[in-house]
This record gives structure tokens, C-alpha cells and sequence, in this order.
């Protein structure tokens, strides 16, 4: 295929100075490099026809001969032709999924205005994919609309924060490209000693291997999350604390304020700069509030020390460490100014900051733990033996490899940090059900008190099409466990 070429060499710019004379005007120069990018992207545009072709013929007959020679086209290319080309088709894929999407949307549109039914074009797409979804549950799969909707009742919408390599634009990861870009040009060199070539090896293994996500990092990232939203919710509490000076409440708040009252001690520092001074009983809300503060500042520090030295000398007891914790005293608030005639003030701040607390709890956003897939009888029937079993699966002198530690130290950063800070345990390129056992195995063994749930993803085309006949036999083999 690049044989219709001339001589590659290292970039256009080579070619270029190649084919034009020294001493040809600047205008004449640009006509030349016109003219050969033309040349190279004709070449290009063959190529892209060519992979397209064989990929359509594959696809739709699922010939293994036509895969042999698509893969034979793309490792005759050199890397310079190979990223353009991935390029090329990464951006017709998403020009095709665009056109799509669009194309949908408008047959959508018409077909509802065909009915007569009103067209919002924003949420044409999502709309009828909902509508379509419920039909085929009734119609395909026997459900009743009763029980589509208790299923509803019962599901979770959370957010998902993602940082997928493909569309990573830090400059961290520009750089690591740039150093892989060098590591790679530099393999290609004639001189290149063996000493080099290992040498350039290692760093090219060093550099697609990382930046991971590290059982250090995961622990990082949630402690850095729990910090900042005490931190913001700190600031809110002095807030209501102005807000709600009034002595009148319900009796059943006026004892909960006596009692932490009580127990306030009275040479305690306070590290504020407003309502420093013990509060007097008379103000029972901001006495509630204060003590709520009083949590929220030992759990900044704790944290704050935690992620500075490992270690805090502020004890977990005097922190949050569930959002229940943190929600009761504000809901006591709230009912005790509904019962009291100020549902005005209720319904104001403190139900907008109930409402801030219920919703991002005290991490902001639960942290989804993604770990490759480990490398079937035998394996499920050893993993649901152990499950069953009491017996400690390994003990603290486990000899481990790199990859080992790894996965053991991310689960136990699970078990010593708070549940809310997680999500779901993602197992990336699942295949069969032993992949669930195994992190239900590793949850039990590493002591996590609240085990996450475990959402094993397909991504190859034959495990999804299996994935429905996988997933019955983890259910059904987590049931016998």
C-alpha cells in the first residue's frame, strides 16, 4: 500500500526539503509543500478507503480470511502512517455517531409529529429510548408495568466522574506522550547499542505502565474529597448559625441542646472567629449547630493530617464518619422549626443545606475502584469453597509480586477509609462469573466492613453477547455461596 509513495522520511518537512531545490523562491515552496501534502493525504484517503472496505466485508459476513488481511494491512504500516489512520477513523467514528444521533433524533420528531404529541427536540432521543425500553420489557419479556416501576423505585442515580485515557488532555499525559514519542524514535536509530535498547525498554514499560491509579492514589483522592467537603460544609454551618438565633423549639430540642450543653467543655480551644465563646442555652440551635461545627472542624483535621502525615492525633470518634451522623442534628433542627411555627425558615437555608448534605454526603462523589480483570470449574468451585470457609485465605508473610501488593493494598485502603467514599468495585474486561468471586473473596479477606457492590464490565463483543448467561451464574453462584 505505501509502496505508491516516495521514500518516507522522518516528516513532510524531510520530503519536502528532498524534492525542492535550495534556491527556489519562498512562493515556489509553498506550491511544492501544497502540493505533496496533497499527495500525502490522497495516499492516506486510499489507505482509510482500503481498511474501510475490508472492515465492512468482515462485518458483515464474519469472514476470518478478511480479519487475516485487515490485520495484515495494518502492520505493513509504518507508525507514522498507523497514528494518522487511527486518527482518521477515530474522528469518522465520531462524525458517524454524530450523524446518527442526529438522523434518530429527526425520524423521531417526525414520526411524533405524525401521532400529533408535542416535540421537545432536546430530549427527542432520550424520550423514545425510555418509551422504547418499557415496550420491549412488556412486550418482549412479559414484565408488568408494576413491576417496571417498583424496579424503578429501587434504583440509584449517582455520578460517575471519569478520566478515560482516550480523553485525557492533562498536561501530565501530554507529556508522558511526548517522552513515549522520544523513547520510540530514538529505538529506531541505527547506532542503538543493546545496552540502549534495554535501557529505552524499560522506560517505554515504565511509561505506558503509569500513571495508574495506585492504592496511594485512592486513598489520596478520598481523604483530599472528605477534607474539602468539610471544609464547605464548615463554612455553611457558621452561616446557619447566624441564621438561627431564636429561642423557641420543641421540647424534645431543647433537651438535646441541654445535653450537649452539658458536655461542652468549657476550656476546650475554640480555632473560630465567630461564636468562639461557649453559646449559652438560651440560643438552643446555635448550641445543636455549634457542636455540629465542633465535628466538621475534627473532621477537616483529621483528615488534613491524615493526608499530610499517615497518622492524626485527633481520635475517628470525635469525626464524622457517616453521613446519618451529620444529618441527624439538622434534621432535629428542621422538625423542631416546622413544630414551632417557623416553617418559613425551615424551608430556607437549612433545608437547601439538607438537601447539599443528602446528595453529596461527606465525600462529594463515591469513588468507583476499576482494577483489570485476573488471569473455569475448578476455579469457581475453589473461590466458593473459600467464601464458605472461615479459615484466613492468606496470612501477613504472603510472598507478592508488584501486581499482587497492588491489589491487596487497594483493598485494604477500602476497608480503613469510610464506606461513603465508595461506589462500585469495576472489574474491567470481565469474562466469567470466578471474576465476581474473586473480589467478594478479597472483600471478605481484607476485612471491608460494608463490601462494595461488584460490577464486572464486558467489553469484547463475544462477552457481551454472553454476559447475560454469565451474570445468572454469578447470581446464581453467590446465592449458593
Amino acid at each position: 500500500m505505501a509502496g505508491r509513495n516516495i521514500e518516507k522520511k522522518a516528516s513532510i518537512d524531510a520530503q519536502l526539503r528532498q524534492l525542492v531545490p535550495a534556491k527556489m523562491s519562498e512562493d515556489d515552496k509553498l506550491i511544492e509543500y501544497d502540493a505533496l501534502l496533497l499527495d500525502r493525504f490522497l495516499d492516506i484517503l486510499h489507505d482509510l478507503h482500503e481498511l474501510y472496505e475490508l472492515s465492512a466485508k468482515y462485518e458483515g459476513k464474519h469472514e476470518p480470511k478478511k480479519l487475516e488481511e485487515l490485520g495484515k494491512v495494518l502492520t505493513s504500516l509504518d507508525p507514522g502512517d498507523s497514528i494518522v489512520i487511527s486518527k482518521a477513523f477515530s474522528h469518522m467514528l465520531n462524525l458517524a455517531n454524530l450523524a446518527e444521533e442526529v438522523q434518530i433524533a429527526y425520524r423521531r420528531r417526525i414520526k411524533k409529529l405524525k401521532k400529533g404529541d408535542f416535540v421537545d427536540e432536546s430530549s427527542a432521543a432520550t424520550e423514545s429510548d425510555i418509551e422504547e425500553t418499557f415496550k420491549r420489557l412488556v412486550s418482549d419479556l412479559g414484565k408488568s408495568p408494576e413491576e417496571i416501576f417498583d424496579a424503578l423505585k429501587n434504583q440509584t442515580v449517582d455520578l460517575v466522574l471519569t478520566a478515560h485515557p482516550t480523553q485525557s488532555v492533562r498536561r501530565s499525559l501530554l507529556q508522558k506522550h511526548g517522552r513515549i514519542r522520544d523513547c520510540l524514535a530514538q529505538l529506531y536509530t541505527k547506532d542503538i547499542t543493546p545496552d540502549d535498547k534495554q535501557e529505552l525498554d524499560e522506560s517505554l514499560q515504565r511509561e505506558v505502565s503509569n500513571p495508574r491509579v495506585t492504592p496511594e492514589v485512592t486513598r489520596d483522592v478520598c481523604l483530599l474529597a472528605r477534607m474539602m467537603a468539610a471544609n464547605l460544609y464548615y463554612n455553611q454551618i457558621e452561616n446557619l448559625m447566624f441564621e438561627l438565633s431564636m429561642w423557641r423549639c420543641t421540647d424534645e430540642f431543647r433537651v438535646a441542646a441541654d445535653v450537649i450543653h452539658r458536655n461542652s467543655r468549657k476550656d476546650a480551644a475554640k480555632h473560630y472567629i465567630e461564636f468562639w465563646k461557649t453559646i449559652p442555652p438560651t440560643e438552643p440551635y446555635r448550641v445543636v449547630l455549634g457542636d455540629v461545627r465542633d465535628t466538621l472542624y475534627h473532621t477537616r483535621e483529621r483528615t488534613r493530617q491524615l493526608l499530610s502525615n499517615g497518622i492524626s492525633d485527633i481520635p475517628e470518634e470525635a469525626t464524622f464518619t457517616d453521613v446519618e451522623q451529620f444529618l441527624e442534628p439538622l434534621e432535629l433542627c428542621y422538625r423542631s422549626l416546622c413544630s414551632s411555627g417557623d416553617r418559613p425558615i425551615a424551608d430556607g437555608t437549612l433545608l437547601d443545606f439538607l438537601r447539599q448534605v443528602s446528595t453529596f454526603g461527606l465525600s462529594l462523589v463515591r469513588l468507583d475502584i476499576r482494577q483489570e480483570d485476573w488471569s473455569e470449574e475448578r476455579r469457581q468451585e475453589w473461590l466458593l469453597a473459600e467464601l464458605r470457609g472461615k479459615r484466613p485465605l492468606f496470612g501477613l508473610d504472603l510472598p507478592k509480586t508488584e501486581e499482587i501488593a497492588d491489589v491487596l493494598d487497594t483493598f485494604k485502603v477500602i476497608s480503613e477509609l469510610p464506606s461513603d467514599c465508595f461506589g462500585a468495585y469495576i472489574i474491567s474486561m470481565a469474562t466469567s462469573p470466578s471474576d465476581v468471586l474473586v473480589v467478594e473473596l478479597l472483600q471478605r479477606e481484607c476485612h471491608v466492613k460494608k463490601p462494595l457492590r461488584v460490577v464486572p464490565l464486558f467489553e469484547k463483543l463475544a462477552d457481551l453477547e454472553a454476559a447475560p448467561a454469565a451474570v445468572s451464574r454469578q447470581l446464581l453462584l453467590l446465592s449458593m455461596g
